[in-house]
């Protein structure tokens, strides 16, 4: 990744191009994107007004749980299931 490309920009080299080429990539249709997004760097708007979540302007959490974090983690599962959410699972049934 070069830090002198925008977002959908391509540097074009090898066999089938003369001399390497800067290129601008349209975006795909939005029903036809993936998932993911650029990670957000910095959000100036607060945590309640944010459309988006976390970013280097959100202030952090007072006890983050980093148990729960690396159980996931450590899973590859990003649907976390703990001991407590399995207990309100089975009281709503």
């Amino acid at each position: 990744m070069l830090p002198i490309l925008r977002t959908g920009e391509a540097i074009i080299l090898g066999e089938a191009v003369k001399l390497p080429m800067r290129a601008l990539i349209d975006a795909p249709p939005k029903n036809r994107r993936p998932d993911s997004q650029d990670p957000i760097v910095f959000e100036v708007q607060d945590e309640e007004h944010s459309q988006e979540v976390g970013g280097w302007g959100i202030p952090m959490e007072s006890n983050p749980n980093y148990a729960e974090f690396l159980q996931v983690w450590h899973s590859q599962n990003p649907n976390l299931i703990t001991q407590k959410n399995q207990e309100k699972w089975k009281d709503k049934q």
